[in-house]
């Protein structure tokens, strides 16, 4: 893997060969995309009974669609426009025109960014599916996120005792200078960094349950991340509360669903325990999205697997978070942006209420290595620019970005880090055994 030696970023990284960009286009997404065809293949019989005849002929059409698109894909031809009827079309459209203004020439497969071509794959996807009359909010990754999900209850059930436990000793309620309260912070929100290990698209599908305590392996992975700005967040929210005593509000712009999503849930119901944080909006995504990413339908249905479990500790989590919905104290929150071409640089431009309303938080935390891309646009940035800078102004409140890397964009190291690493783990950037806890603040 070719190190930076300059401190500057170039352009947004394109698929050049032997690159992991290059890897990703010519080798995983193709993968994606046969088990989106193998699916609907599999399951023609289930979306007949679901969605009738008409539903199953619609999933012949939409099968066919995907294998056109991974012969795209596979022969390098030049993206097309979108054909559906959604809201976002137009902007898409629009972006592929440009693109093509600004390469002059149609972009293609392995000549266009590959954060652009990869974010495009999961949007003709969902294209297919729009063009149907039957199956628009058809999810051809439910099935894989909630296995993964069963897959990993051990690991979820001792981490849900864990916390139902902690919660029965904040009742003491602890000094917020109180050496518990860093504690029990610093345990949450590692779990939650490393609960980003989970992530099927980068498994291209494949389960990446959680199987040990989670707990457990927090002490042994502590070396392992490269910057851990756990006590700026601390100060942070202490600040914010001693500045809005009582409202506080997070947002949080969810990566994973499954385990993942468990450990962010678990995290904010730590940190409202702590009277750290009043209200969370939870940001997910509005269509699915890289395999694993977390909708609206995932975020309800982990909600109903702990209420139906035989197990206590799920099933008063469950009601706990339920009621944290219904009280309003909890939003989930749905945003087209999230699924656009664009990074977040240019967000305050291209959509500036939700930059308003992303302002309004006192802490912006944002998970997982597709959130990362997009904070600090992609681009091949030396090792030690520093985070805010690599942001490119992109600053609405403070930011915390929790994320393992499984993706060669890293920014905010010390002087040397990023090479040192390389030498014994030449893959470090990309494996998801290094993770990061940054901090950036207006």
């Amino acid at each position: 893997m070719q190190l930076r030696s300059s401190n500057v970023a170039t352009a947004s990284k394109v698929p050049t060969l032997q690159s992991f960009a290059y890897k990703t286009v010519k080798d995983r997404l193709p993968v994606i995309l046969t088990k989106v065809i193998d699916l609907l293949f599999r399951e023609r019989n289930n979306i007949a009974n679901i969605y009738g005849e008409v539903g199953k002929e619609e999933g012949k059409e939409v099968t066919g669609k995907c294998s056109m698109l991974r012969n795209e894909m596979q022969t390098n031809k030049p993206l097309k426009l979108l054909e559906g009827k959604r809201s976002d079309v137009i902007i898409w459209n629009d972006y592929l025109r440009k693109q093509t203004e600004e390469m002059k020439k149609e972009p293609r497969w392995f000549e266009a960014a590959w954060l652009y071509v990869e974010c495009y794959m999961y949007r003709r996807i969902q294209d297919a599916f729009d063009l149907t009359s039957k199956l628009q909010d058809f999810d051809p990754f439910k099935n894989s996120k909630e296995m993964a999900f069963q897959s990993s209850l051990d690991a979820a059930l001792y981490f849900g005792k864990h916390i139902l436990t902690t919660i029965e000793q904040l009742q003491q309620k602890l000094h917020k200078d109180s050496p518990e309260v860093f504690e029990h912070f610093q345990l949450f929100l590692q779990v939650s960094l490393w609960g980003n290990k989970c992530d099927l698209s980068i498994s291209a599908g494949q389960n990446v349950a959680q199987k040990e305590s989670p707990v457990e392996q927090i002490h042994k992975l502590q070396d392992q991340i490269l910057v851990n700005d756990t006590r700026k967040l601390l100060e942070i929210l202490h600040q914010a509360n001693h500045d809005n005593p009582n409202k506080v509000t997070l947002s949080l712009v969810l990566d994973n669903a499954g385990f993942e999503l468990f450990t962010d849930l678990c995290l904010v119901e730590i940190l409202q325990q702590l009277e750290l944080v009043t209200f969370v909006n939870f940001y997910v995504k509005d269509m699915p999205w890289y395999v694993s990413d977390a909708t609206e339908q995932d975020f309800l249905w982990i909600l109903e697997v702990l209420g139906k479990s035989e197990h206590q500790s799920f099933q008063e989590l469950s009601k706990i978070w339920i009621e944290k919905l219904q009280q309003k104290l909890w939003t989930i929150e749905k945003e087209k942006y999230w699924t656009l071409p664009f990074d977040y640089s240019v967000m305050e431009e291209m959509d500036p209420a939700l930059y308003a309303k992303l302002s309004a938080s006192q802490v912006i935390i944002f998970k997982g290595d597709l959130n990362y891309r997009k904070l600090t646009g992609d681009r091949q940035w030396d090792f030690e620019t520093p985070f805010q800078t690599s942001l490119q102004g992109f600053l609405p409140a403070p930011i915390c970005a929790l994320r393992t890397l499984k993706a060669d964009t890293v920014t905010g190291l010390s002087p040397g880090q990023g090479e040192s690493i390389a030498k014994s783990f030449p893959d470090w950037m990309i494996s998801g055994d290094f993770g990061l806890i940054q901090i950036a603040t207006p």
